[in-house]
């Protein structure tokens, strides 16, 4: 690109900057855009598999579920539910009712999870 001074000195051209564009073949362009994905692929699967393997972790931490298949989203609710629960009956002192226990614990579950969790209480709901 050049510029007209209007001084009358000569014309200067701007570089453009960063490296000269490689200029690649469609063959190659093809392969090198495969192998890019391939390897994107995987690093997502190792990063789903270990996502499944830290919420498999946390479902084993949560009490009723040792057994039972639960959705990703309902694990993380359970343990949230459960971990405050937890922080309330320390911060009071005092054991919550059954029906409280089971309403603070299936908070935000799906209907399944909380069936599963009246089950095990023994709470009709």
């Amino acid at each position: 690109m050049t510029t007209e001074a209007s001084n009358g000195q000569v014309p200067t051209v701007k570089k453009k900057r960063g490296p000269k564009k490689k200029v690649w073949s469609p063959q190659v362009r093809a392969q090198r855009q495969m192998v890019r994905r391939n390897r994107a692929n995987a690093r997502e699967r190792s990063r789903m598999h270990g996502l499944n393997r830290s919420l498999e972790m946390l479902r084993s931490a949560c009490p009723m579920f040792a057994n039972q298949r639960l959705s990703k989203i309902d694990i993380l609710r359970f343990a949230r539910n459960y971990i405050k629960t937890l922080s309330e009956i320390l911060q009071t002192g005092q054991t919550p009712d059954i029906l409280d226990y089971a309403r603070a614990l299936t908070k935000d579950l799906s209907q399944g999870t909380i069936n599963l969790i009246a089950g095990h209480l023994q709470v009709r709901t």
